[in-house]
């Protein structure tokens, strides 16, 4: 037990420093190229959150621990808003851009209410899994195509007026220098070892807490609605914490939301293509329905008042208190 905790404490440690360079990689990178934050989180940063999510999910497909690959995806979405999001506001408060985001919270609903309708049956076909990648294969190219189109107008207005655009759209200000001289490649290279570090000190908190809580005798659904779901959305809290605080708050926006968007097109529908699963009654009717509550709750913070308040946070953190605790009871 005395071991665990040792290896807990170290992957904390290690995660900090991952988020810190990864954070601090991809903001330089976006603002030296003129890309939206928004974007830079939405597809590098979150598809690298979302690898342990991927790995965990295939593995415990593999092994026919289907509670905990499907669980392990709505808990880590329920964690990425209620968690992530919630404890990024109590801790700094942060506005954004409705319409940096807009596109990439509906797509999260979307989703979300995408994989309730493909699972009424109880099942995860190969089918539902090709379905889920063709959809996250056209969101992903249509972004791709969408922001080369923003920069090549954007190349072609005055510089005042650029620079002006620039930071209505998060990417100016004086938060948003915080390149230090670091050069592109310099950057690139701090991407990938943050991920490395992320997933690494991701692993060690997981499987540590993991081994706590089989001990403890709790059930395999609630280890991945709860235990593992958490572990596997910390690259998600280190990273958004981090950029909140650099002042990068679309970042950890972008990246909350494409997290999402991943772990249920990318991360579940890879799944179900190699290895079609069951699905539980409890998933369909109860935890389906919480994930798509919450993403239904941030809607108005992000699109109406577009600054997530302190009490915002807390809200989200006390409804994912609620949602762990009934998970528990009711495994």
């Amino acid at each position: 037990m005395l071991l665990n905790i040792s290896l807990f404490i170290l992957g904390f440690v290690i995660l900090y420093f991952g988020a810190e360079w990864l954070v601090k990689g991809a903001a330089t990178i976006a603002h030296s190229l003129g890309i939206r934050p928004v974007v830079v989180g939405l597809t590098v940063i979150a598809f690298g959150t979302s690898a342990p999510e991927f790995s965990v999910s295939i593995l415990s497909s593999l092994k026919g621990v289907t509670d905990i690959a499907i669980g392990n995806v709505v808990g880590s979405n329920v964690a990425n808003v209620g968690l992530v999001l919630g404890l990024a506001a109590v801790l700094k408060p942060f506005a954004v851009d409705r319409g940096s985001v807009s596109r990439e919270l509906w797509m999260s609903l979307a989703g979300a209410l995408l994989f309730f309708v493909l699972c009424f049956d109880r099942t995860a076909s190969r089918l539902d899994g090709f379905i889920l990648l063709a959809g996250i294969t056209a969101f992903t190219t249509y972004c791709i195509v969408d922001e080369k189109k923003r920069m090549t107008a954007a190349a072609g207005q005055p510089v005042g007026e650029r620079q002006g655009r620039a930071e209505q759209e998060g990417g100016g200000g004086d938060d948003a220098d915080d390149s230090d001289g670091l050069s592109i490649p310099v950057c690139i290279l701090m991407v990938a070892a943050g991920l490395c570090l992320l997933v690494g000190g991701a692993k060690l908190m997981t499987d540590s807490a993991v081994f706590i809580a089989r001990a403890l005798g709790v059930s395999e659904l609630a280890i991945g609605l709860t235990v593992v779901a958490l572990g596997t959305s910390l690259p998600e809290v280190a990273a958004s914490v981090v950029s909140v605080f650099r002042g990068e708050a679309e970042l950890a926006v972008g990246n909350v939301l494409g997290s999402n968007i991943f772990n249920l097109f990318m991360v579940i529908g890879g799944v179900a293509v190699i290895n079609p699963m069951p699905v539980a009654a409890s998933t369909v009717y109860y935890q389906i329905p919480i994930m798509i509550g919450f993403t239904v709750a941030i809607i108005a913070p992000l699109i109406i008042f577009q600054k997530v308040s302190r009490l915002c946070g807390f809200v989200l953190l006390a409804g994912y208190a609620g949602f762990i605790l009934l998970s528990f009871l009711a495994a």
